[in-house]
């Protein structure tokens, strides 16, 4: 069986998926922080917290997809019930 290349786009969007989390993160602090959600600066928070939460399911996508990439072509492996 041959070595299967490496694909650094995957990589690339791990990278964004994780900055996505912190930056996720800081606007939740900075949120909880500010503590009066109604003036207009609480509100840009926590709709920019709301925004931030693709991350979640880009996670979900990657997992699913590097899972899918590497049974993928081996035949030997695809023991369904097993995985």
């Amino acid at each position: 069986m041959t070595k299967k290349k490496h694909l650094y786009e995957v990589d690339l969007m791990r990278c964004f998926f994780m900055f996505g989390v912190v930056l996720n993160h800081v606007a939740s602090t900075f949120a909880a922080a500010l503590g009066n959600k109604a003036t207009p600066a609480g509100r840009f928070l926590v709709s920019i917290h709301l925004i931030l939460h693709f991350p979640r399911f880009g996670f979900m996508f990657i997992t699913g997809l590097v899972l899918f990439l590497g049974y993928w072509g081996r035949p030997e492996k695809q023991n369904w019930p097993v995985f």
